[in-house]
């Protein structure tokens, strides 16, 4: 499980980052570094009950989740940033498949012996992966230094934001809403042509549960983590926490038997 976490982290932001984000690898290099993407992840500040200013992270207003973003959720582009698509080919394929993907569109590896996705069996693109994708894209240029279940730096709940994904992406496609079939067209139109859409699907499938692994902390790992940190700071955590709480409970609600997002 942590040497899966370790891959995925390093394939991601180390090795392929800065094709992945376009920029230099020395501004992926540490969390303070790092800081300076915040706002494409979905960082923003707001004024609690007291007017001291907080700050909190959108689920879903993120810019990195979304083609053509303009500031907030669009079920027609949300989930086709190329950033996503590059990220994906940098785990199942590895690096050259992300500048490959750049240079002509074809995520295709440079590796002769077996990649992930040979190893994974991957015919399909599924709601498992494309979550996992929406939160490792945004993990990888946030200030987290670990890829665990919850941010450290960050104070994100990221196992929560990858299972509202989850949800959001099963509940449209068991609503056989057309801007989430869309989505599954366009990913299997890059990585596994022929491929329209899947017909059948489960929460629980081997991709599901190997992003469910990825990202679940070793109880061991996580014992007494923020012990140490000082109230101030756990209160503003837990009042930024409670805002995006707030928002996604809201977003679950809309995203639930098509009543919200209507195509």
């Amino acid at each position: 499980m942590t040497t899966q976490r370790s891959n995925t982290s390093t394939r991601v932001r180390t090795q392929a980052g800065s094709d992945i984000y376009e920029t230099q690898s020395a501004n992926l290099s540490s969390s303070e570094t790092r800081k300076q993407f915040r706002e494409r992840i979905g960082w923003r500040t707001y004024k609690d009950k007291k007017g001291a200013v907080r700050e909190r992270y959108s689920v879903w207003a993120v810019e990195v989740l979304h083609k053509d973003y303009e500031g907030e959720l669009d079920i027609h582009n949300v989930f086709l940033n190329p950033i996503l698509f590059r990220v994906f080919a940098a785990i199942i394929r590895g690096k050259s498949a992300v500048a490959a993907m750049i240079a002509n569109g074809t995520p295709a590896s440079a590796r002769r012996n077996e990649t992930v996705s040979d190893l994974w069996g991957c015919t399909e693109i599924t709601p498992g992966a494309i979550a996992m994708c929406g939160v490792v894209a945004r993990w990888a240029i946030s200030a987290d230094d670990c890829l665990q279940e919850k941010g450290k730096q960050t104070g994100i709940d990221w196992r929560a934001d990858f299972e509202t994904y989850l949800k959001y992406l099963l509940d449209g496609l068991n609503n056989d809403k057309t801007s989430v079939k869309n989505i599954f067209r366009e990913w299997n139109a890059v990585f596994f042509p022929g491929q329209d859409g899947r017909d059948e699907h489960s929460d629980d499938d081997s991709e599901t549960r190997n992003a469910l692994d990825m990202l679940a902390d070793d109880e061991e790992e996580g014992e007494g983590e923020g012990e140490n940190e000082n109230e101030n700071e756990n209160e503003g955590e837990n009042e930024g926490e409670g805002e995006r709480e707030d928002e996604t409970t809201l977003t679950r609600h809309d995203s639930g038997g098509g009543s919200g997002h209507e195509d």
